[in-house]
């Protein structure tokens, strides 16, 4: 392979980024703030990212009681997503993602007394997903979960099944 066509655009207002040509093994650093981006590549190769800080929505906005740690200290909630996808051929798709979200104190002037994770939670997950025709596909995943802080126990998921589009 010479290299690849590269375009990163933007998810939220669907405008390019940055788009090029890379040679192989090269790499592209792009600096941002507040974006979710979308890389998809001449390749077969897609790859997602999206990251988020929030203040005073809860764990993974669940708008909960812990959301605040008093009436006026709102507890900080950041994390973010990646995914990838490889097109294996036109009806064959392998990917895998990667997530995390964490809610952390209030800070020392709150009742909490400090800004130290409450809640840890990530997730890891690979899939195979096929299209049997335009409208039936069969996805197969496989989803890690950790949880820390008390957000539930740890597991492990497996599940397949059809999805019908309509």
């Amino acid at each position: 392979m010479n290299g690849a066509e590269v375009k990163v655009t933007d998810v939220k207002t669907g405008e390019p980024i940055w788009s090029g040509k890379l040679a192989e093994n090269q790499l592209e650093a792009i600096t941002m703030k507040n974006k979710f981006v979308k890389v998809t590549s001449s390749v077969e190769i897609n790859v997602t990212v999206a990251a988020y800080y929030t203040k005073a929505n809860g764990a993974v906005f669940q708008f909960d009681g812990n959301a605040v740690a008093d009436p006026t200290h709102g507890r900080p909630d950041e994390g973010g997503y990646v995914q990838a996808m490889y097109k294996l051929n036109p009806n064959t798709q392998l990917g895998a993602s990667w997530g995390i979200s964490e809610l952390k104190g209030g800070g020392t002037a709150s009742a909490d007394g400090n800004s130290n994770s409450l809640a840890h939670l990530a997730s890891y997950t690979v899939g195979w997903y096929h299209n049997m025709t335009r409208s039936l596909h069969l996805n197969v995943e496989a989803t890690k979960e950790i949880n820390r802080y008390g957000g539930g126990p740890n597991r492990t998921d497996v599940s397949a099944g059809w999805m019908l589009f309509f």
